[in-house]
């Protein structure tokens, strides 16, 4: 605005010595006039300055705005990613075999995401998630965590907390704001039957819904101090009939298509659509 009315002082600057000299060979109406006149030119001088210093300034300012918005955005992805390592290590240190099991489930889950044909950001957001699914344990009495016999009902109570103690600190975390509801959901079941909200179906997340089929599979073929890892049609058997409602199929599904060559889809047929 103030550019704008300084081109119309210099509008009107170089006006006035020309309307003075007409003023002097001329009536006073035709004078009015030649004032409205110029001034009406005064204005459109103003106007043309302001367009050519805006023209002036997009070509000097617009193209490294740009650039610095480009760099800012992938500031903060390297940010919001720098965060996630941390993070991970932190489960790592706390507890090695959740360390462990966390990549292993992001990478289950990316083939999974892959299979489905999910977008890119979509994949970066379920690799995060798969990443930190278990960042809440953090919150669980380390005896708990390290218990090799059976849960009690009272401890198994307490390690269910963990989805929400995870989604609490997530929540805080500006570039992670999205990835914590897929964290809390991850124990959710398509029955109703999960937690901590006991959501059913679609009402779950459909990140979720794969965090909770990769996070289970890998648990069920990996080794555990009360058992040794289980073979993966026993897997697939196990979430499809003795777990029968808990996952969503379409995703079983997808991962039973990527884990399982076509010799053993043919040798042992398969059907996580069979009833």
């Amino acid at each position: 605005m103030r550019d704008f009315l300084t081109g119309i002082a210099a509008g009107i600057a170089l006006m006035i010595p020309i309307l003075l000299w007409i003023a002097g060979h001329t009536g006073i109406i035709e004078t009015i006039g030649l004032y409205l006149l110029g001034l009406f030119a005064a204005l459109l001088v103003g106007l043309m300055i302001r367009q050519t210093e805006m023209k002036i300034l997009e070509k000097i300012y617009l193209p490294d705005l740009a650039l610095l918005e480009h760099r800012l955005h992938k500031v903060k992805k390297k940010v919001s990613m720098d965060v996630v390592i941390g993070l991970v290590k932190l489960i790592d240190c706390r507890d090695h075999f959740t360390g462990t099991h966390s990549e292993h489930v992001s990478q289950i889950a990316l083939m999974i995401g892959k299979r489905m044909g999910l977008s890119v950001k979509d994949l970066r957001d379920l690799f995060i998630a798969a990443s930190l699914h278990d960042i809440g344990k953090v919150g669980i009495p380390e005896e708990i965590l390290q218990k090799k016999g059976a849960l009690t009902p009272k401890e198994y109570t307490i390690i269910k907390r963990h989805p929400q103690i995870g989604c609490n600190v997530l929540k805080d975390i500006e570039p992670l704001q999205r990835i914590s509801q897929y964290v809390c959901f991850h124990h959710e079941a398509i029955d109703g039957s999960g937690y901590p909200c006991h959501l059913i179906g679609e009402e779950i997340p459909l990140l979720s819904r794969i965090l909770a089929v990769a996070d289970v599979y890998d648990a069920l073929t990996s080794d555990r101090v009360y058992r040794k890892a289980m073979t993966k049609e026993k897997a697939f058997y196990i979430m499809k009939y003795e777990e029968k409602g808990k996952f969503d199929p379409v995703v079983v599904k997808a991962l039973y298509d990527c884990v399982m060559s076509k010799k053993e889809r043919t040798r042992y047929s398969f059907n996580v659509n069979k009833k």
